[in-house]
């Protein structure tokens, strides 16, 4: 039987076919196909150069784990009103630092990055005044908190808060304005003498030491891991609804503590990879999908914009110094970064370089002989210590859409331009997207780049002038006065914690000026974070809405009002046993107290000794002298011409009497002698051995007296009792006193209101409590109109000279100084701070005058202004350096703004706002702050 084989062998393949193809045995993964799941693909943070923050070094590892990296963080120094020399000789420092501290290497040099940028957050200046008086916590305290973080919040955004027509013609904005600095060499083996580490930290200590040479206010630290990731994050990672402080209080730094084996520092800073689009030279961050048909989900764009070439020389502080409208930088919009890197090559290459050109340059050509003479010039800056390094310029942009970055691109290239430097067109830049990351801080490879045609041989002034160092005032940094420079940082400083030699301060502003929201804010803001005992006195009821709503927040108040109907007892000589117990000598009672041309020059010697950084002693405080004062007052009626007639004689009699009736009082069991008392002892003087003459006005000073015994006066100054109930806040409006004929009963009041506070100090000062007496259209009190004023003024110094050791303070407002009598200057002479708001035409000579201020100081205090419902200006005056003769901005928030209105039209809004909501004074200023905010854009 034959079989048949083929009928078989057709199934058969079939079914091998089948079962070969089930377990696709070709297609089974190769070694190669494994080995490649095992390769890790490039991201982002793969191209950026730290690997890890080494804090006990306080330096950075890089991706070669050979190289270190410094960074330090910097603020730019204030040089508004300076002149030009003072801003060349910082410059002509940096210089030296730079010179003298990093050296320059033929093979691996040194390199610099610089950054700079503008965030739009105030988070720091909120927490600082969270904060400031951490040991008085209140109510009061807890409500300034939520009024300033709202409205700092409100006032940090992109788009500004308000145009600002009166000086920068920019949208103004709440930001904060921070430089840095990183130094590194790549390639560096080391040497017997020092390690690479050991290289970088001795630079970093010597740079250090001498960037604080450039001015002693140079505010800079050491960069460490945080505040790396702090600036940094930010800038890779936006999230809708959250701005860079809650960004980074939902992402915080991870620590630098029990830090994962092998963690990768770069790997921190983006939370998305970041896409790029090299044919537009985009990177994209933050995108929620990949792709160039998804492009409106791809996140913010950012690109790298670079300089070509820079067409002119820079001036001074160019991007960061104040000019006529503003800073350069001032002009930028929000998310664009300053960047420039600087390879310190050593100049034997760049010689090299110039003779390369000097023999090109043959012949007798136009071009030939430019050549030549650029590379004699070259030369002659090297020899002069002002070497030539290669440089490269560019911006960080980023935008939320293409739109948004074409507008930004072009505001940069203008700001560029006004400083010489030229910026590429970045559509036909196609190193875009490379240029991007070799820029990033530590990640500039010199070896890669040394033949690379964008760098730019650039002398290190002109560097320097580049370098964002000189910039706007931002104050102390202590939370007292809240407020901005004109460039939108916070502007900081605080008197009582601040001063020099006290913290008395004058302020000065026209009407219209500002000086009520000024003063409203500053009782607001001093009462919430000192808790001081706080003393007003004024004219009328400025600060009554003030005064009321503190009280809502458990501030205790007390409203005084000086009229003949009141229980107010303010007596002269109240401290005439404190005099008895000094036990002064017959010399001593029979010797006058100093004149007012005594008391100047002492206070012009005071100020010497305090510019020459002298010990001064402090006083004995003179009692006798100063009842003396008030009863010169008193017996002349006020009269200055007729207080001129009293001679050593006069004087010497009036301090007998005093005395004498302090004894006899004592001896009776009085509380303190009255007027009458002391009028009554005039009388009873021995008078043997007096001249007729002096007779005759002992009986003249006795009728005087007799007239401040009866009616207002003697309301006021002729009984015995308690002045005040004790308050946080006394209130004292001077009422009648203020009316005309009265300014003898003015200046009594003012000088034996300041006694008694003055007992008050006395008492407590051991407890650590301030005291402020601030007095409002001061010029009432020492007006050239009144003919008690110059007799006052000694007073007046007498008492707040010696408040400085008890912890108190005197501040005095005025519309302008004119109406000050003359001898008033002694009072402007003692106080250390004078706040100018913007003052008539003429007293910014008075000013400069008296506070010797130079013609640029004395320009920038003419050049302050203010703009009807958004900001008013001032400049402050001070012994502080770190301080003194910088304008700041006022933007108060809007309830302050509200409880300062003083003029009639404001008042007529709240007086419609009550009969429009039939409510109270302060529901009514509370609905129209909220309706502010809501125009302003501060939402709650």
């Amino acid at each position: 039987m034959i079989l048949d084989f083929s009928k078989v062998i057709g199934p058969l393949n079939n079914i091998s076919s089948a079962i070969f193809e089930s377990f696709n045995i070709a297609g089974f993964a190769s070694n190669g196909d494994l080995n490649r799941q095992y390769v890790k693909q490039k991201s982002f943070t793969d191209f950026l150069p730290i690997v890890e923050y080494l804090a006990d070094e306080q330096v950075f590892l890089l991706e070669d784990l050979k190289t270190f990296a410094i960074g330090i963080k910097f603020k730019t120094i204030n040089v508004e009103g300076f002149p030009e020399k003072s801003k060349a000789s910082m410059r002509d420092t940096l210089i030296r630092a730079l010179n003298t501290n990093i050296p320059m290497y033929s093979e691996n040099p040194i390199v610099a990055n610089v950054y700079f940028s503008n965030q739009y957050n105030l988070t720091s200046p909120i927490e600082r005044i969270k904060a400031a008086g951490a040991g008085n916590k209140s109510d009061l305290k807890d409500c300034f908190n939520a009024m300033y973080e709202k409205h700092l919040n409100g006032i940090a955004k992109e788009g500004g808060i308000f145009e600002d027509t009166q000086v920068t013609d920019l949208p103004f904005s709440g930001k904060t304005s921070d430089g840095y600095l990183f130094l590194y060499r790549r390639g560096n083996k080391g040497n017997q003498l020092q390690t690479n580490l050991e290289e970088i930290l001795v630079l970093r200590d010597k740079l250090i030491k001498s960037l604080s040479d450039i001015d002693g206010n140079f505010d800079f630290e050491i960069m460490t891991g945080k505040s790396f990731y702090d600036w940094f994050f930010p800038i890779f990672n936006k999230e809708p609804g959250l701005n860079e402080s809650a960004l980074l209080n939902k992402y915080p730094y991870a620590g630098d503590e029990d830090v994962p084996f092998g963690r990768d520092f770069s790997t921190m800073l983006t939370r998305k990879p970041p896409v790029s689009d090299v044919d537009r030279g985009l990177w994209y961050f933050g995108g929620e999908e990949n792709g160039r048909s998804s492009r409106k989900k791809l996140g913010r764009r950012a690109k790298f914009l670079t300089c070509e070439a820079i067409n002119s020389a820079p001036p001074i502080g160019a991007f960061t110094a104040s000019q006529e409208k503003g800073s350069k930088f001032d002009a930028m919009p929000e998310g664009v970064v300053f960047s420039m890197t600087i390879v310190f090559l050593d100049q034997k290459i760049i010689r090299k370089d110039i003779e390369k050109i000097k023999k090109k340059a043959v012949g007798d050509s136009s071009e030939a002989r430019a050549a030549r003479y650029e590379a004699d010039v070259a030369e002659d800056m090297i020899v002069a210590k002002n070497p030539i390094l290669p440089v490269e310029i560019g911006f960080y942009v980023f935008g939320k859409d293409e739109r948004d970055l074409l507008v930004k691109e072009q505001s940069v290239k203008d700001a560029a331009g006004s400083v010489g430097l030229q910026i590429m067109d970045s559509e036909f830049d196609i190193y875009a997207c490379d240029t991007f990351l070799k820029f990033l801080p530590c990640n500039y490879r010199w070896k890669q780049n040394e033949t690379r045609q964008r760098s730019i041989k650039c002398t290190l002034q002109h560097i320097c002038n580049y370098m964002p160092i000189l910039g706007k005032g931002r104050g102390t940094g202590s939370v007292g006065n809240i407020q901005f420079n004109r460039g939108g940082e916070e502007m900081f400083f605080d008197i009582i914690n601040d001063y020099v030699a006290n913290a008395h301060l004058t302020m000065i502003g026209s009407s219209g000026a500002g000086k009520s929201a000024k003063l409203v804010e500053m009782f607001f803001s001093y009462l919430a974070i000192h808790n001081p005992r706080f003393y007003i006195i004024e004219k009328g009821d400025s600060f009554k809405r003030a005064v009321e709503f503190v009280k809502n927040y458990g501030i205790t108040v007390n409203s005084l009002k000086l009229n003949n109907n009141g229980k107010v007892a303010i007596p002269p000589f109240a401290n005439a046993y404190k005099a008895l117990d000094q036990e002064l000598s017959e010399r001593e009672i029979e010797e006058p107290t100093e004149t007012y041309e005594q008391i100047s020059a002492d206070l012009d010697s005071l100020n010497k000794k305090l510019d020459a950084g002298d010990v001064v002693d402090d006083e004995v405080k003179d009692y006798l002298g100063e009842m003396e004062i008030l009863a010169k007052i008193m017996a002349t009626g006020g009269d200055s011409d007729k207080a001129k007639e009293y001679g050593v004689v006069e004087a010497s009699l009036i301090r007998k009497a005093i005395m004498k009736a302090a004894k006899e009082c004592r001896e009776q069991g009085k509380k303190h002698p009255l007027v009458e008392d002391v009028a009554k002892a005039l009388r009873t003087l021995d008078t043997e051995g007096l001249r007729e003459k002096h007779k005759d006005k002992l009986s003249d000073m006795a009728l005087g007296l007799d007239c401040f015994c009866s009616g207002l006066a003697g309301n006021l100054f002729n009984r015995e009792g308690t002045l005040w109930e004790e308050a946080d806040v006394t209130h004292i409006d001077l009422g009648d006193v203020t009316r005309d004929g009265k300014h003898a009963e003015l200046a009594i009041s003012y000088a034996s209101i300041l006694n008694s506070i003055n007992d008050i100090a006395e008492r407590d000062q051991n407890l650590g409590r301030p005291i402020i007496v601030l007095t409002d259209e001061a010029h009432n009190v020492v007006s050239k109109s009144s003919k008690a004023s110059p007799i006052l003024v000694p007073a007046i110094v007498k008492i707040v000279k010696m408040w400085r050791k008890l912890n108190a303070w005197n501040w005095m407002a005025t519309q302008n100084i004119k109406d000050y009598c003359a001898e008033a200057e002694a009072i402007l002479k003692l106080n250390e701070w004078l706040i100018a708001l913007a003052v008539e035409k003429g007293e910014d000579e008075d000013i400069a005058s008296l506070k010797k201020l130079t013609d640029e100081e004395k320009a920038l205090m003419s050049s302050v202004t203010k703009e009807d419902y958004k900001f008013t200006e001032g400049f402050v005056s001070c012994r502080n350096k770190r301080l003194n003769n910088q304008l700041f901005r006022n933007i108060p928030p809007s309830l302050i703004l509200v409880m300062g209105w003083s003029d009639g039209k404001e008042k007529k809004i709240i007086s419609d706002k009550m009969e429009e909501l039939n409510c109270s004074e302060q529901v009514a200023i509370l609905h129209l702050a909220a309706e502010i905010d809501n125009s302003r854009g501060i939402a709650e």
